[in-house]
């Protein structure tokens, strides 16, 4: 579930001393929780232009599960003003979203690199011109499904005025869930001119039998038990990841039956429980926590 927050856009002199002070404190509203920070850069032209992801209505009887907008502030820094404050996304077209970066582009607009942080995290592009009219929202991915994460990292735009977003893939049906470095390249209008997917630092992958176990209870709070199917297969390890792919908790056991994990340190959200045995061969299941 995201959170109430305010936002604060100070200018100062060289001493640190306040000129002025801009307070985002008028939405009574729910910052994001999947990535509700505050994003600030500088346009091509020395304008500030700053932006959020702001949860705006449910978008399922859970509690973590928010239809989320996009709301960007242009800035006078000289005068002390604003140019213009517009909201995007906010007719369901994002859930669970967030936003990672503002990248100037060269007709004097920006396009926001942001992703829907739900089960599938697809990565999406928002170009909005000089005025703050969106021209386009696309959404990218290599894989779509239950099993399939799009994570992107960074975004540049290129001499041909189209841009090239890099990032990882993952795939939790392959073993040892290994990531995959994924680039595409988009031309000016959003369109994809190429999307590829290439295995980082690994040699071909053998697809192994995948090592099967219940989670419960499912949602959790506190404590999750994995309980496997098979007794002869010994587990040795347990990892969970969040939703954006990193590593929160890893646990070394040695055990055939069931593991209790304890799970009070991790925030509300959606989790990704994995196990892999001495021979190498790994499950994967889904864990929400809820409190």
């Amino acid at each position: 579930m995201g959170f109430n927050a305010f936002g604060l856009l100070t200018k100062t002199d060289l001493l640190g001393n306040v000129l002025w002070e801009y307070n985002y404190n008028d939405y009574n509203e729910i910052i994001s929780s999947y990535n509700g920070h505050y994003i600030i850069s500088k346009l091509n032209n020395g304008d500030i232009v700053s932006a959020i992801s702001i949860d705006y209505e449910p978008a399922s009887s859970s509690p973590i599960d928010w239809y989320s907008k996009v709301v960007v502030n242009k800035i006078d820094v000289e005068n002390d003003s604003l140019y213009w404050e517009h909201e995007y996304l906010y007719d369901f077209e994002s859930e669970n979203g967030g936003i990672s970066k503002i990248l100037p582009s060269q007709d004097g607009g920006m396009v926001i690199m942001g992703g829907d942080f739900n089960v599938d995290q697809i990565k999406w592009l928002l170009k909005i011109d000089t005025l703050g009219n969106m021209e386009w929202h696309k959404h990218y991915y290599y894989g779509m499904g239950g099993d399939y994460f799009n994570t992107g990292f960074d975004l540049e735009q290129c001499s041909d005025g189209g841009y090239l977003m890099v990032g990882k893939y993952s795939d939790w049906n392959l073993p040892g869930t290994l990531p995959r470095s994924w680039m595409i390249k988009i031309d000016a209008c959003g369109d994809v001119e190429w999307n590829g997917c290439l295995p980082v630092g690994i040699g071909d992958i053998e697809i192994q039998p995948k090592l099967a176990f219940v989670l419960y209870p499912n949602p959790a709070q506190d404590y999750v038990t994995l309980e496997f199917d098979d007794y002869r297969l010994s587990v040795e390890e347990v990892m969970v990841f969040d939703m954006m792919g990193r590593l929160v908790r890893q646990v070394y056991v040695e055990s055939n039956g069931s593991i209790v994990i304890d799970t009070r340190s991790l925030d509300n959200g959606l989790y990704q429980v994995v196990v892999k045995n001495k021979d190498g061969i790994v499950g994967n299941q889904k864990l929400e926590i809820i409190r």
